[in-house]
């Protein structure tokens, strides 16, 4: 698609479209089930600035298999949150080398 070509992710996606945009998050985070496809996957981008480089962390978040939203240190873009959604993400990170 547009968005992967651009490396840019948009609602809707699938985690395999956002890995291949964007490659391997840092870390992975299921909540609850792994089959359910609630997930936050942190991405970690290091930013110029004026002291060097500085890190800026991207959070992309799937419902259901499906990207619902994102937010960087900057900005965020969140549609439609489960209520119970942030509250069980608490769970098993997965750390990508």
């Amino acid at each position: 698609s547009d968005l992967i070509q651009s490396s840019d992710i948009g609602l809707g996606m699938t985690p395999s479209d956002v890995r291949e945009s964007w490659g391997n998050p840092i870390r992975r985070e299921i909540a609850g089930n792994a089959s359910t496809g609630n997930e936050r996957w942190t991405y970690r981008e290091f930013l110029p600035s004026k002291d060097g480089y500085t890190p800026q962390d991207r959070v992309v978040y799937f419902y259901q298999g499906k990207v619902i939203g994102w937010k960087t240190s900057k900005s965020s873009h969140v549609s439609a949150l489960p209520s119970n959604f942030v509250k069980s993400l608490p769970a098993r990170p997965v750390e990508f080398g």
